[in-house]
């Protein structure tokens, strides 16, 4: 087309507003476990590993949810932690914010990982069902990493490594 591509990262001059959205108490990170498939879903154990593992590290993991179905695996996960967090049902705007605030955010084949990507949070993208070479988180100011892939199930030390190269955690 005559034109030669960028190669440095995009910037998506996103910002989320600034509500009376309170501050939480201590780190933590979103974990977007929603998406449009049950073929996209992580296993609800590895995100209960991961949860486990942040909590040592006194991070809590921040559950959205829009869904029923969504809802009750946020539920399912916070009850076999000690400091998740399920938020209410609450729309994009806010949950921007909630995002925005957070240390990174790990999540699924969604548009919330995008939607991440684009507050300039770091990012773990976790494909199960799609080739993230083709629909991939690509970073804005901070640095993002897609995992996985058709039908692939990467483990909790796989994300909480990616944590680690970010200097969210300091080990796995």
């Amino acid at each position: 087309m005559g034109y030669t591509p960028t190669t440095t990262s995009p910037d998506y001059s996103i910002q989320a507003p600034e509500t009376a959205t309170p501050t939480r108490n201590q780190p933590d990170i979103v974990a977007l476990h929603g998406t449009s498939r049950d073929s996209k879903l992580w296993l609800t154990e590895n995100w209960i590993t991961l949860g486990k593992q942040l909590e040592k590290q006194g991070i809590s993991l921040v559950l959205p949810w829009a869904s029923e179905a969504e809802n009750q695996r946020a539920q399912f996960i916070a009850n076999a932690l000690q400091h998740a967090v399920v938020l209410p049902k609450l729309g994009i705007t806010a949950l921007a914010e909630i995002i925005s605030k957070s240390q990174a955010a790990v999540g699924v084949d969604t548009g919330l990982s995008h939607l991440a990507a684009a507050l300039n949070k770091h990012v773990v993208a976790i494909y199960t069902d799609t080739k993230p070479a083709l629909t991939g988180v690509m970073a804005g100011a901070r640095e993002c990493v897609n995992l996985g892939g058709k039908n692939m199930q990467p483990s909790a030390q796989e994300v909480m490594l990616q944590l680690k190269t970010f200097n969210i955690v300091t080990h796995e």
